[in-house]
């Protein structure tokens, strides 16, 4: 059904996704640890959030023109090499603020570019007979991280501390490397007609923005799923400081609300398919 380079890529997504599970709970229970402010969890939500956002929007037409699945490594190397900083400097017994902040900026920036790059590969190593069902297999494992990943990294920081889920998350990243650069070759995308330039770059990325002038009620959703996600994010910000201070709880209940987050997610996805075609989707 699924060409071989297929599993290596579902490997990779379901590895930076587990990693990810570790390095997000490990990084906010340290800035908690060394802080105690909850001023200091929202700038490392920001200090991640911004870059994020800012790559998403400004950084989708380099899939399309550099070898997606080099770029790919390339991105969850300086994802691992984000994560050794404050992984190091902690064993150190230095570990200090503005490390926390560097790596989540620098593995947001790169979080930005690394799942729309892995998506458009699937198309290039799945049967094209069967590309939803490749497409689902990917959500399903991505999901099933979702929901161990926060609960064993909660059991694991509140067992050893919060540097061996960092390491953990290192691990994953290194696997996830290793994994690519053992995928089969691959084309590179075809080049964009013309020269490459500044001028070219810009007008692409306004081409993807005219989609939303072309589908208004497109626009209307994205404004409404950014404000939800916004709502969701100021949300699980603050969730470590109400563990600790209101719950007086350690970071296992912190992973497993994380978890019964995901699996309420996962309940919804799976009443909305089992509905199927909805009529109302306004009153929905």
């Amino acid at each position: 059904m699924i060409k071989r380079s297929y599993y290596g890529l579902l490997s990779t997504i379901t590895l930076s996704a587990f990693g990810d599970a570790f390095g997000l709970l490990a990084m906010e229970w340290l800035v908690y640890e060394l802080t105690g402010s909850k001023l200091a969890m929202g700038a490392l939500a920001l200090s991640s959030g911004i870059p994020e956002l800012l790559l998403r929007l400004l950084g989708s037409p380099l899939s399309d023109r550099l070898h997606r699945v080099r770029f790919m490594a390339c991105l969850a190397a300086i994802r691992l090499l984000a994560i050794a900083l404050p992984l190091g400097m902690g064993l150190a017994g230095q570990l200090q603020l503005w490390h926390l902040f560097v790596a989540a900026g620098l593995s947001g920036s790169c979080a930005a570019l690394f799942m729309p790059t892995a998506m458009a590969v699937i198309p290039g190593v799945a049967d094209s007979r069967k590309l939803v069902r490749a497409f689902a297999i990917i959500d399903g494992s991505k999901s099933a991280a979702a929901l161990l990943g926060p609960a064993l990294a909660g059991a694991l920081t509140a067992a050893s501390g919060a540097l061996p889920a960092l390491g953990i998350n290192m691990i994953c990243y290194a696997a996830a490397i290793t994994t690519l650069l053992c995928l089969q070759k691959l084309p590179k995308p075809s080049p964009a007609p013309g020269r490459f330039s500044i001028t070219v770059y810009v007008r692409e990325i306004a081409e993807g923005f005219t989609f939303y002038k072309q589908f208004p009620a497109m626009l209307t959703i994205m404004i409404m799923a950014s404000i939800s996600n916004l709502s969701s994010i100021a949300v699980w910000t603050m969730m470590v400081p109400f563990v600790r201070e209101v719950l007086h709880r350690d970071a296992a209940t912190m992973g497993t609300l994380s978890t019964v987050f995901a699996l309420g997610t996962l309940v919804g996805l799976s009443v909305i398919s089992m509905i199927g075609e909805i009529k109302k989707r306004r009153l929905v």
